[in-house]
């Protein structure tokens, strides 16, 4: 996002993970910022795609099941959302990819 570099969850090889650091690819320097509200439980193989200035989380596994959630990261405020969703919700995968082509954000495989 911009000249950052936003690095949420994943795996120490033995438990999944629920921090987020962030790279300035400008400086090269990593940061471990403060977030606002609830965020995305423990994961890993989920996507991130980032959009503008928000960063959406979905899927990924907590190391036993695979899950179908979707969070936001709002990178100017530092704020974590869980948005209501609406229609034919994915099923739970892990392992996936996401891209945004125009208004919509396309999961594939997992």
């Amino acid at each position: 996002v911009g000249s950052k570099l936003y690095v949420f969850g994943g795996t120490d090889g033995t438990s999944p993970l629920d921090d987020l650091f962030v790279l300035d690819t400008g400086t090269y320097t990593w940061s471990k910022p403060v977030m606002k509200r609830t965020h995305p439980s423990p994961r890993d193989s989920h996507s991130s795609t980032a959009v503008g200035s928000k960063l959406y989380v979905f899927g990924g596994t907590d190391g036993t099941s695979p899950l179908d959630d979707l969070f936001v990261l709002d990178t100017a405020t530092n704020t974590w959302g869980k948005p209501d969703v609406f229609g034919d919700v994915p099923a739970p995968r892990e392992g996936h990819s996401a891209s945004l082509i125009g208004d919509n954000l396309f999961v594939y495989g997992g």
